[in-house]
């Protein structure tokens, strides 16, 4: 029987003799566990997070190398309990960047700089070619210089015919981008083009607001749709005009009485896709379901 109250113990014959080979440290051996694995001890450790790199959970950290500006990378991919690095040359870092990580001011603006180098990495699980048993990775990085909205304009297509009907003209009052009044609706519905913006998932969470406080929605609308994936909000603005070309000039469906179940046929309108200069564009298309506020 186990005593009480305490742990089991274990009692084993020993003849009293020396076991050399146990608990015997040879000092002037180095370990055999591979230096990319040995991250916690480096010097000129400038970041160290988890990251999702081609639907993989990995752990990456990185590292000055000396007084240079290269960047050196570790990749840890714990399910395999396999390493990579990849040095990223202060010339790439230029390519890619305008400038070294390393110019970049210390603290958020640095590790902002390699955070977004890390995740252009694409990460591979391959076989190891040294042992059949194992598997190893490969790490490559894919980024190009993004130069903003000047390398996105210069890449527009010319060819693609646009719409007919485009808004024209000086806005009648400036209305800030953050500007919101009373919440009329929120739900969460499927909108044309989130599955392209979202990795698949075609609902998105739609909020509603009047334009001001205590403002009648007729007088115009705040449409706020918020992408999950990258927790990134984009807003379109309607005005009174075009709230009335959407309902084919029937105002009675911009009363209070209505004006909910006008904006929830509305809400079939909606568009999302993503902007030329990143983030997220949201816009009203009225020649989805064309009929929808006949009389």
């Amino acid at each position: 029987e186990f005593p009480r109250n305490a742990p089991p113990e274990l009692v084993i014959d020993w003849s009293g003799a020396n076991i050399g080979y146990i608990g015997k440290v040879d000092a002037g051996k180095k370990t055999m566990r591979p230096p990319e694995e040995r991250t916690l001890k480096r010097e000129g450790r400038i970041l160290r997070t988890s990251m999702v790199l081609s639907q993989l959970q990995v752990l990456v950290s990185a590292f000055r190398q000396g007084s240079s500006n290269d960047l050196m990378v570790n990749v840890y991919y714990p399910r395999i309990q396999e390493a990579a690095e990849l040095l990223i040359t202060a010339a790439t870092q230029e390519k890619c960047l305008g400038r070294s990580v390393f110019e970049f001011d210390e603290g958020e603006p640095r590790t902002t700089a390699v955070e977004w180098l890390c995740r252009r990495l694409n990460v591979k699980v391959v076989d190891d070619p040294e042992n059949a048993e194992r598997k190893a990775l490969n790490i490559v990085l894919s980024a190009d210089k993004a130069t903003g909205w000047v390398s996105a304009y210069k890449s527009l297509d010319t060819d693609v015919p646009v719409e007919k009907e485009r808004p024209t003209g000086v806005p009648l009052k400036f209305i800030p981008a953050n500007t919101r009044g009373d919440l009329i609706l929120r739900k969460g519905i499927k909108l044309k083009g989130a599955r392209q913006v979202q990795r698949g998932a075609a609902e998105v969470l739609v909020s509603v607001f009047t334009r001001a406080a205590g403002e009648p929605g007729g007088h115009g609308l705040i449409f706020e749709a918020y992408n999950a994936d990258t927790s990134y909000t984009t807003t379109l603005h309607v005005g009174a005009s075009e709230l009335l070309r959407q309902v084919n000039g029937r105002e009675e469906l911009l009363s209070e009485m209505q004006l909910k179940d006008t904006i929830e046929a509305m809400l079939y309108r909606l568009v999302i896709k993503p902007s030329a200069v990143g983030g997220l564009d949201l816009s009203i298309d009225i020649h989805l379901m064309p009929n929808l506020f006949d009389a």
